[in-house]
């Protein structure tokens, strides 16, 4: 021992944890960082052969003690050990490692009485941690005031099993995967503190000065390795004229390196890119332009490169205008706003709450005060919120007239409108809060297209209405015209008619069956980008004020772990979405929008991949339009995270993705579930899979000669499989309707309506043919007529219908040669799309074909016909 202190004699001392994971991990950080050394089986003590170094190997918890104390002057152990050692006085934590994550948690059984803090009044908890437990549960005990003392028991080992054999009612111990709590029957109902392994050093002022010197060149070495596990190199060729846009991204540490080739007019390009976004640059530099793309792994990095950069601020965008001195205008017009009190408000991460917000509207009109809630939650949590508003259109008001030809464009135009406030005023997040159809695609495309941290909050569905006993909703409204025309206008029917549309709204939220909005809620639930139970709280339910007030912390734990929509909307969880819209026979126009926030998100997803899962994908949800409950029937059953769970359970959802909530969808499920149960077995809204109501998909895609490029068809089952009939063709809606008004449609007689030149480019903007679907449900026309169209159908629509037809009429496709009289089959079991015209005589009618001039010339619906693409490909005015 002596031979070894005269070893030690001025050697600085390093502190490394003996055993474990932090050992793993520390020896790979000392050999990153070229320290030298051999450590005797025998002894917890290495000398470094390459520097005035000793490692000594301790255990974890004994580090930041001998640190503190100044035994040794550097050391790798957890937060939580500083914590429990109450030493944060006297080291400092010089730098955080990104390894070793875990959380200090209060566990208790599962299935037991004891599920909050107050429940736990009086009881013992077990812990290896007492200090810290013993603070946090005096703190709690002082608060109620009721006499009863928490005892804290200190226990060495084998935590997890305190409960289990009576020690102890509920346990304090570290929790990484949560794995080992939940074999032992445990759950989390707190966190104490998050930890990770850090880098201290002693605050006693270091005496040596080569010491000292030798500490800066580790933490020097240190950050350099961890931040060449962060970046890599990039180098690539490219024209001089695209170099600006290749530049976005690779922006480089301070800018890229750019040098001139031989080859007039190319450049060559270095630069560093984060490990997390290569796969984005690279996709970004392709479509750039660039050439030859090489990656370079990157050993070690010095000068300027550290692990706490300004890429993991909170404010991480808004710092941009906030703290150079250069951008004083900037700061001047912040001072004059809200929330922007004192110096130190410019340094939170500020975060925008765009609402889509109409007051003309019931889905969308109690958005304004549903943002300032949120808003409110926001800033609760140490964020400065701006809130803002969007432009949406109401589907339901705009159904059959010209205004239907702004849904679609909307869409497009909320993504434009939220992309453009937050990037333009350099925001670090997001909140998005839809309510009608269109607006759930259009924030989630722009958080796509932003990758910013972010969430969506639906704004609900609506209650049933209620008339004479019967419970009513927007389609009932939509096919009351037809009801009355049915029953020869008589004034009973009038009568019927108008009680109907008195009483079908009955206050805010969005239509409440299965229609667009509830289903791209439902797909966004699915996604992972909404918390948990967002898509079936109804609007007026105080579950939807509690998620408001819940947004605050959920969006600070997104900053803090810098989590993007682009991380959670990956390929795998577009799949869940679309099976979930299967499984709940939702609207045919979630093909469109989810391939259109798919693109938005650098994600592939086609036509072809709703057949796919179709497929394997029974229909099991009674909701309507094409069956009797409303999304307010679902809620009471545990809304959709028990759907969720019960197609984890049954191996159609992939449970394992990462949610906004920071946690898996199935961790997200599993607390849900201890809250509200299970989806029940004895009900009648969701079947059985083993006894569907339709074994595949309800959504078909379709092609053949009438559609080419696809068509998207609605089969519930309950119109048939098959469908034959004569082409009857109208170039307009309108001209639909007054067929049906003078009684040109028989009973019994299979008829095919074309309803066309209402594509995207056509209508233009792809209107609903909700009207005329309407009309033939409502005048008893169901099972004599089948509607195709190059425009789209409403999720509130039902019977035999297909739309989204390309080409589209506008463009020449087939169905602008489609002639009255052609017979036309539909075949929802090969998937096929036929008219009975050879392909001659399809050829010789495209000859004669003559293209028609827009609709519109000028303004947004002009702008929208010039840029958008086709339905098969999501209509997205930005490819």
């Amino acid at each position: 021992m002596d031979l070894l202190s005269e070893s030690l004699k001025g050697r600085l001392l390093f502190a490394i944890p003996k055993k474990g994971r932090l050992n793993q991990k520390c020896m790979e950080l000392l050999s990153g960082a070229d320290i030298q050394f051999t450590r005797s089986n025998r002894l917890d003590i290495a000398l470094s052969r390459n520097h005035n170094l000793a490692l000594v190997f301790l255990p974890a918890s004994d580090i930041p003690r001998f640190v503190g104390e100044g035994n040794v002057a550097l050391g790798i152990t957890g937060q939580d050990m500083i914590a429990e050692a109450n030493v944060e006085n006297l080291v400092t934590e010089v730098l955080p490692l990104g390894f070793g994550k875990c959380n200090l948690q209060i566990q208790t059984p599962e299935r037991g009485p004891l599920q909050s803090l107050a429940d736990l009044a009086g009881k013992t908890i077990g812990t290896s941690f007492d200090l810290l437990a013993g603070k946090f549960f005096a703190s709690q005990d002082a608060q109620r005031g009721d006499g009863k003392e928490t005892k804290v028991e200190y226990l060495d080992g084998s935590v997890e099993a305190a409960c289990t054999l009576g020690v102890a009612d509920a346990i304090v111990d570290l929790v990484e995967s949560g794995e080992t709590m939940r074999a032992a029957g445990l759950h989390a109902i707190h966190t104490l503190m998050s930890s990770e392994a850090v880098l201290i050093q002693s605050n006693k002022k270091v005496q040596n000065n080569a010491h000292e010197l030798l500490i800066k060149k580790i933490l020097s070495r240190i950050k350099g390795v961890m931040a060449a596990g962060r970046y890599v190199l990039c180098n690539y060729n490219i024209e001089r004229k695209h170099l600006e846009s290749a530049i976005t991204y690779t922006p480089g540490r301070r800018a890229p390196t750019v040098s001139p080739l031989e080859d007039d007019g190319w450049v060559a390009v270095s630069s560093m890119v984060e490990r997390k976004h290569l796969a984005e640059s690279m996709d970004g530099l392709e479509n750039s332009g660039a050439h030859d793309i090489l990656v370079i792994a990157l050993d070690n990095c010095r000068r300027g490169i550290s692990t706490s950069s300004r890429l993991n601020r909170l404010n991480k965008y808004s710092y941009m205008v906030t703290e150079p001195k250069s951008q004083g205008a900037s700061q001047a017009m912040l001072y004059a706003t809200e929330g922007i009190d004192t110096d130190k408000d410019l340094q939170k991460p500020m975060v925008g709450v765009g609402s889509i917000w109409y007051e003309g509207n019931p889905c969308n009109a109690h958005l304004l005060g549903l943002g300032q809630r949120i808003k409110k939650s926001i800033s609760n949590a140490g964020i400065t919120g701006y809130h803002f508003g969007a432009p949406g259109v109401s589907d339901g008001i705009s159904n059959g007239t010209f205004g239907m030809a702004y849904s679609l464009q909307s869409r497009d135009l909320i993504a434009d409108a939220v992309e453009s406030t937050a990037g333009g005023h350099w925001l670090d997040g997001m909140v998005v809060v839809p309510g009608c159809d269109k607006n759930m695609p259009g924030v989630l495309m722009a958080l796509g297209r932003l990758n910013r941290p972010g969430l969506m909050v639906y704004g609900g569905t609506i209650k049933p209405g209620q008339c004479g006993g019967e419970k009513l909703d927007i389609i009932s409204a939509f096919q009351a015209y037809g009801k009355y025309l049915n029953e020869d206008s008589t004034k009973q029917a009038e009568e019927k008619r108008y009680q109907t549309i008195r009483n079908a709204c009955p206050g805010p939220g969005a239509c409440g069956g299965m229609y667009t909005a509830n289903t791209m809620a439902s797909a966004a639930e699915a996604l992972g980008m909404t918390l948990p139970g967002s898509s079936s709280f109804p609007a007026e339910y105080d579950e939807k004020k509690a998620e408001a007030d819940s947004v605050g912390d959920a969006m600070m734990n997104l900053l803090v772990n810098d989590i993007k929509p682009r991380d959670i909307m990956t390929k795998e969880a577009f799949d869940n979405a679309i099976t979930l819209t299967m499984i709940l026979g939702g609207s045919t126009n979630a093909v469109l929008h989810l391939i259109a926030v798919a693109h938005s998100c650098g994600v592939s997803v086609t036509i072809d991949d709703f057949q796919r899962i179709a497929e394997q994908t029974p229909f099991i949800a009674d909701l309507k339009p094409s069956g009797q409950y409303v999304m307010e029937d679902l809620q009471t059953l545990g809304g959709i995270p028990n759907v969720l769970g019960y197609l984890i359970k049954k191996n159609y959802i992939n449970g394992d993705l990462l949610t906004v909530t920071g946690k898996t969808m199935g961790e997200n499920i599993e607390r849900w579930q201890h809250k509200y149960g299970a989806l029940p077995e004895h009900q009648d809204i969701i079947r059985p899979i083993e006894k569907p109501i339709k074994e595949t998909g309800h959504i078909r895609i379709l092609k053949g000669n009438l559609a080419p490029g696809g068509a998207v068809s609605k089969i519930t089952g309950k119109e048939g499989l098959h469908f034959t009939g004569k082409a009857r063709c109208f170039d307009n809606e309108e001209d639909f309707v007054t067929a049906v008004e003078q009684g040109t449609f028989t009973k019994g007689e299979k008829v095919v309506v074309i309803l066309r030149y209402l594509g995207p480019k056509g209508g233009p903007g792809m209107p609903e043919m909700l009207k005329p679907t309407s009309l033939v449900m409502g005048y008893g026309l169901g099972n004599d007529v089948a509607c195709l169209t190059d425009g789209r159908f409403s999720g509130g629509s039902h019977g035999f219908v297909t739309g989204h037809i390309v080409p589209e009429a506008y463009e020449g496709g087939p169905i602008a040669l489609v002639e009255d009289g052609d017979v036309v089959s539909i075949d929802a079991v090969k998937n096929t799309l036929h008219v009975d015209v050879t392909d001659e005589a399809l050829k010789e009618r495209k000859s004669k074909w003559t293209p028609r001039s827009p609709r519109v010339t000028q303004g947004t619906l002009y702008k929208y016909i010039k840029n958008v693409g086709d339905a098969s490909h999501g209509c997205i005015t930005d490819a």
